[in-house]
Protein backbone atom coordinates (compact mmCIF):
# COMPACT_ATOMS: atom_id res chain seq x y z
CA UNK A 1 0.00 0.00 0.00
CA UNK A 2 2.81 2.35 1.06
CA UNK A 3 4.89 1.86 -2.64
CA UNK A 4 1.01 2.48 -4.07
CA UNK A 5 0.53 5.76 -2.49
CA UNK A 6 4.58 6.74 -3.03
CA UNK A 7 3.80 5.96 -7.09
CA UNK A 8 0.28 8.28 -6.59
CA UNK A 9 2.58 11.05 -4.97
CA UNK A 10 4.91 10.76 -7.74
CA UNK A 11 2.77 10.84 -10.51
CA UNK A 12 0.63 14.04 -9.10
CA UNK A 13 4.39 15.87 -8.66
CA UNK A 14 6.01 15.05 -11.98
CA UNK A 15 2.50 15.82 -14.24
CA UNK A 16 1.83 18.98 -12.11
CA UNK A 17 5.06 20.46 -13.45
CA UNK A 18 5.40 21.68 -10.02
CA UNK A 19 8.32 21.59 -8.07
CA UNK A 20 10.04 18.55 -7.95
CA UNK A 21 11.98 16.93 -5.40
CA UNK A 22 15.48 15.50 -6.43
CA UNK A 23 14.67 11.99 -6.21
CA UNK A 24 12.11 12.45 -9.66
CA UNK A 25 14.46 15.51 -10.74
CA UNK A 26 17.22 13.83 -11.98
CA UNK A 27 15.30 11.19 -13.70
CA UNK A 28 12.52 13.52 -14.92
CA UNK A 29 15.29 15.81 -16.70
CA UNK A 30 17.15 12.56 -18.32
CA UNK A 31 13.66 11.59 -19.85
CA UNK A 32 12.94 15.10 -20.83
CA UNK A 33 16.19 15.53 -22.30
CA UNK A 34 16.43 12.04 -24.30
CA UNK A 35 12.87 11.92 -25.25
CA UNK A 36 12.34 8.57 -22.69
CA UNK A 37 9.72 8.09 -20.70
CA UNK A 38 9.76 9.02 -17.08
CA UNK A 39 8.82 6.05 -15.52
CA UNK A 40 11.70 3.68 -17.32
CA UNK A 41 13.80 5.81 -16.52
CA UNK A 42 12.86 6.40 -12.87
CA UNK A 43 13.28 2.50 -12.14
CA UNK A 44 16.69 2.96 -13.45
CA UNK A 45 17.40 5.77 -11.50
CA UNK A 46 16.03 3.32 -8.50
CA UNK A 47 18.21 0.77 -9.18
CA UNK A 48 21.35 2.73 -10.12
CA UNK A 49 21.09 4.71 -6.18
CA UNK A 50 20.49 1.29 -4.60
CA UNK A 51 23.22 -0.02 -5.97
CA UNK A 52 25.24 2.59 -4.81
CA UNK A 53 23.88 2.08 -1.32
CA UNK A 54 24.83 -1.22 -1.41
CA UNK A 55 28.38 -0.71 -2.11
CA UNK A 56 28.75 1.79 0.27
CA UNK A 57 26.67 -0.16 3.19
CA UNK A 58 29.06 -3.08 2.68
CA UNK A 59 32.50 -0.47 2.33
CA UNK A 60 31.31 1.27 5.51
CA UNK A 61 29.32 -1.45 7.76
CA UNK A 62 29.97 -4.42 6.00
CA UNK A 63 26.38 -5.50 6.24
CA UNK A 64 23.62 -4.61 4.12
CA UNK A 65 22.18 -1.97 6.63
CA UNK A 66 18.81 -0.13 5.23
CA UNK A 67 18.79 -2.22 2.21
CA UNK A 68 16.25 -4.66 2.34
CA UNK A 69 13.05 -6.29 0.28
CA UNK A 70 11.09 -3.18 0.92
CA UNK A 71 13.75 -1.19 -1.22
CA UNK A 72 13.69 -3.26 -4.21
CA UNK A 73 9.96 -4.02 -4.14
CA UNK A 74 9.66 -0.27 -4.15
CA UNK A 75 12.35 0.33 -6.75
CA UNK A 76 10.65 -2.01 -8.96
CA UNK A 77 7.07 -1.01 -8.65
CA UNK A 78 7.21 2.87 -8.45
CA UNK A 79 8.33 3.92 -12.10
CA UNK A 80 5.41 0.98 -13.46
CA UNK A 81 2.48 2.13 -11.02
CA UNK A 82 3.70 5.71 -12.21
CA UNK A 83 3.76 4.51 -15.85
CA UNK A 84 -0.30 3.20 -15.40
CA UNK A 85 -1.31 5.76 -13.76
CA UNK A 86 -0.16 7.69 -16.52
CA UNK A 87 -1.47 6.11 -19.25
CA UNK A 88 -5.32 5.56 -17.51
CA UNK A 89 -5.79 9.30 -16.20
CA UNK A 90 -4.93 11.11 -19.26
CA UNK A 91 -7.83 13.50 -19.25
CA UNK A 92 -6.65 14.06 -15.64
CA UNK A 93 -3.00 14.81 -16.83
CA UNK A 94 -3.93 16.99 -19.50
CA UNK A 95 -6.11 19.01 -16.80
CA UNK A 96 -3.05 19.47 -14.62
CA UNK A 97 -0.61 20.44 -17.83
CA UNK A 98 -0.45 24.35 -17.63
CA UNK A 99 -1.87 26.45 -20.48
CA UNK A 100 2.24 27.17 -21.92
CA UNK A 101 2.85 23.57 -21.99
CA UNK A 102 -0.19 23.06 -23.86
CA UNK A 103 0.58 25.08 -26.72
CA UNK A 104 4.15 23.94 -26.91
Amino acid sequence: MGTVLLSLGVFLEVNSHAIIMPGEGLPNAIALMHQLKFAKVKVYNDFILIGISLVLALSFTHSLAGVREGTLIAAFLTGRLVNFFTEHANRFVDWMTPAADANN
